[in-house]
């Protein structure tokens, strides 16, 4: 199952009037035309991917719910107005780890690469690298053509990361 022109007309349906009524009405669309596909998308991503450096995994499982969490914002809209998802190394969402996340709305979407619960230590000596060398610790890879970072911290902690991939 592919992305349609009708997937796109959903997102827009939904970012037009977010509502629980129209969701309602659309549940089995929103179903079929866009939460399938993206899992479908990511567990072809995770079959693509399974013998290379950074095998990641991912799917139905990792999805994310399109019904937000409205107890605390003052934005009171019951979706998200998109799908989105992660890959990860053991296929969990809930793991701190590197992760890809995906996402795709009625405009777009990208594809992105970061860090998800990492340890107060690791970020504070991720941060104080980024600090003590403030010149931009990307522009020496990108210059030199190179599709992924390496970052040493501290002589404690490498990252190695692909770069963040925009498309919209």
């Amino acid at each position: 199952m592919k992305f349609t022109e009708k997937s796109f007309d959903l997102l827009k349906g939904l970012k037009k009037d977010n509502s629980k009524t129209w969701f309602d009405v659309h549940r089995d669309e929103v179903r079929e035309s866009l939460q399938e596909p993206f899992a479908e998308m990511l567990e072809a991503a995770t079959l693509k991917l399974k013998r290379s450096k950074f095998p990641v995994q991912g799917g139905k499982q990792t999805m994310f719910r399109m019904n937000r969490d409205v107890r605390f914002s003052k934005n009171k809209a019951p979706y998200n107005t998109y799908v989105s998802g992660l890959l990860t190394e053991s296929g969990i969402k809930s793991v701190a780890a590197a992760v890809v996340y995906a996402q795709l709305s009625e405009s777009g979407g990208f594809i992105a690469a970061g860090f998800h619960q990492l340890e107060t230590k690791v970020v504070n000596l991720i941060r104080n690298q980024i600090f003590e060398q403030p010149k931009p610790i990307f522009q020496d890879r990108q210059e030199a053509g190179q599709s992924r970072l390496r970052i040493h911290v501290g002589g404690k902690v490498t990252v190695d990361a692909a770069w963040v991939l925009r498309s919209t």
